[in-house]
C-alpha cells in the first residue's frame, strides 16, 4: 500500500522546488474612463449563474469588495463557459470554433465593441473599470484551444499543472488585478492555486470520464499502478494509489501558497487566495474517504465551506 497521510507531503520542500523556477510578473491593463453598459439584470444573471454552477467560488466571491465581486462573477462565468465548450462538445473541431469565437469576443471587448450578451457586457465594464489585463482571458482560451486540438493524454502530473497554470490560474490572476494587486509573490501564489485546481478537476472528473470510456489520469501513473480499466472495479487499490499521488501534489501546492506566498503578498490579495479554501477542503474530504474517488460525499456540496472561508478570511491565513 502506497498511501499515507497528506501530512507527510505538505512540507517546505516545496520552497526548494519553487526557488528554481522563474516567474514573470503580470502586466496590468490601464484603466480608461468609459460608459458602463451592463445593467443590474445583467449582473444578477451572471451572479445567479455562478451561484448555481460554481457555488464554491460564489462563496469565495462574497469576501471581495463589491466592484471586484462583480468582476469575479464575470471571470468565473467566463471560465465556466470555456469549460462547458471543452467538455460538452463531442467534436473537437466544433469546440475549437466556439473557443475561437470567444477569442474574437475578448478582442472586441477590449476594443470597445463587445457582443450584446449579459456576460460580455459585465466583462466589458469589469476590465475597463478595474484595468484587468487582456492576456489572462486570451491565455485561458488558447490553453483550451490547444487542449481541444491536441487530444493528447497527460503524460504526467506536471502536464496537468502546466495546463492549470495556463487556464485555472488565469482566473486568480484576473481576480488579483480586480483587487488592484500588482505583486510577483501574489502571482506565484495564483499559479500554484491554478495547478491545484487543475489536479482537483481531473480527479473530480474521473467517474464521469470513465462512464464515457475516457481517462485523464496521467500515463505514467496508469503504468506505475498497472491500471487497465477504470470504473469496472470502483474499489481498486491501484486507482486509489494513483488518486493519492495526484492529490498529494495538489495539496502540497496549496501548502506552498499558505506557507510562502500569503505571508509575503499584499494584504488586499488575500480575497483572491481564498480560492484555495474550497480546494483544500475537498482534498481533505478525499483523504477522509481513503482516496476513494467514487465516494458519494465527494460529489456533494460541503456545508462547512462558508464557515471555512469566513474563518480564513478573518484569520488572514490559509494554514
Amino acid at each position: 500500500m502506497y498511501k499515507s497521510s497528506f501530512k507527510t507531503v505538505s512540507n517546505l520542500s516545496l520552497r526548494h522546488n519553487l526557488s528554481n523556477r522563474k516567474f514573470k510578473s503580470t502586466s496590468v491593463g490601464s484603466k480608461a474612463s468609459h460608459k458602463r453598459i451592463s445593467t443590474p439584470n445583467d449582473i444578477s444573471y451572471i451572479r445567479d449563474l455562478v451561484k448555481k454552477d460554481d457555488h464554491e467560488n460564489y462563496i469565495v466571491s462574497l469576501f471581495s469588495p463589491p466592484k471586484s465581486r462583480e468582476a469575479l462573477w464575470a471571470i468565473r462565468a467566463f471560465s465556466m463557459e470555456l469549460s462547458n465548450v471543452s467538455n460538452n462538445l463531442s467534436h473537437s473541431e466544433m469546440a475549437v470554433l466556439k473557443l475561437q469565437w470567444w477569442l474574437n469576443n475578448i478582442n472586441n471587448i477590449y476594443n470597445g465593441t463587445p457582443q450584446q450578451t449579459p456576460l460580455s457586457r459585465v466583462l466589458y465594464d469589469s476590465v475597463h473599470d478595474l484595468g484587468i489585463s487582456k492576456m489572462w482571458f486570451t491565455r485561458h482560451i488558447k490553453a483550451r484551444i490547444n487542449s481541444a486540438s491536441s487530444k493528447n493524454q497527460y503524460k504526467n502530473i506536471s502536464d496537468i499543472e502546466k495546463f492549470g497554470e495556463q487556464s485555472a490560474a488565469c482566473n486568480i490572476h484576473a481576480h488579483l488585478e480586480s483587487l488592484g494587486v500588482r505583486d510577483m509573490n501574489a502571482d506565484n501564489g495564483a499559479r500554484l492555486i491554478g495547478q491545484a485546481e487543475s489536479i482537483a478537476n481531473v480527479l473530480k472528473n474521473i467517474p464521469y470520464m470513465a462512464s464515457m470510456n475516457k481517462c485523464q489520469i496521467p500515463e505514467d501513473l496508469l503504468e506505475k499502478y498497472n491500471i487497465k480499466e477504470i470504473g469496472k472495479d470502483k474499489k481498486s487499490k491501484s486507482l486509489e494509489n494513483a488518486v493519492y499521488d495526484m492529490a498529494s501534489v495538489g495539496f502540497t501546492r496549496l501548502c506552498g501558497v499558505a506557507e510562502i506566498y500569503v505571508p509575503n503578498s499584499p494584504k488586499n490579495a488575500f480575497s483572491a487566495f481564498l480560492s484555495a479554501v474550497p480546494l483544500k477542503l475537498w482534498f481533505e474530504r478525499l483523504e477522509k474517504v481513503n482516496f476513494d474517488i467514487y465516494h458519494p460525499s465527494l460529489h456533494r456540496r460541503s456545508f462547512t465551506l462558508p464557515f471555512r472561508v469566513w474563518r480564513e478570511f478573518n484569520r488572514k491565513s490559509l494554514l
